[in-house]
């Protein structure tokens, strides 16, 4: 009878390190599907911002095409310095 009793005891503290090592396993799962949606979405959105402050960096460059017709004064802001 007590050997029942262990063996019952020692099946159910296995059932629960699986259930926690699933667990664990789901949440890391989840984590990272969370941080590469992350990386996804703000990858995208960098890129065109970037490619947006690039743009208007030009317009102000002394040495741009747009010099000369039109361009607007870069007053009282640091100079592009790329």
């Amino acid at each position: 009878m007590l050997f029942v009793i262990g063996a019952m005891a020692a099946l159910s503290i296995d059932e629960v390190t699986l259930y926690t090592a699933r667990s664990e396993a789901q949440l890391a799962a989840d984590a990272a599907a969370l941080a590469g949606a992350r990386v996804l979405a703000n990858s995208g959105t960098n890129l065109r911002y970037e490619r947006r402050i690039d743009a208007k960096r030009a317009d102000h460059r002394p040495n741009s095409r747009h010099s000369g017709r039109g361009a607007k004064p870069n007053w009282g802001k640091e100079p592009d310095r790329r």
